[in-house]
């Protein structure tokens, strides 16, 4: 009875270890930043913020070398206007989304580099 409780723990690992090697759903969040400098052009000095976001995406392996992925970025920035006739606020909500389709290319093994894994990447976005 022990070795064939060993066996089927074994044949579980085994199992899960494989699927795991194959798996068909990808789920990412990242943050992302919006960094810019301060600027003055013929009197006019731009003061925007700094601020951060969240992007989401979702990726769906179709083959081992084929995958579709979407995402979603979102952050809030706000930049001021100042000038000789006042100051102006322009708040901005930025949405980002993205669609690509992914070619994995065969992995090879390089010199002072474990392997490498390279792809190619086509696509498109929308931002609002």
């Amino acid at each position: 009875m022990k070795k064939l409780t060993e066996l089927a723990i074994i044949l579980i690992l085994l199992a899960v270890s494989s699927w795991a090697q194959e798996v068909r759903n990808e789920v990412t969040v990242q943050g992302s930043g919006f960094f810019q400098k301060q600027t003055t052009n013929r009197g006019i000095t731009n003061e925007p913020t700094n601020s951060g976001g969240v992007m989401a995406g979702y990726r769906f392996n179709l083959k081992n070398w084929l995958a579709v992925e979407g995402d979603y970025d979102y952050f809030r920035n706000h930049e001021t206007f100042l000038s000789s006739g006042g100051t102006t606020f322009i708040p901005m909500n930025v949405h980002a989304a993205t669609g690509t389709a992914i070619m994995k290319l065969p992995a090879f093994k390089m010199p002072a580099v474990k392997i490498v894994s390279p792809f190619v990447l086509a696509g498109g976005s929308h931002v609002l």
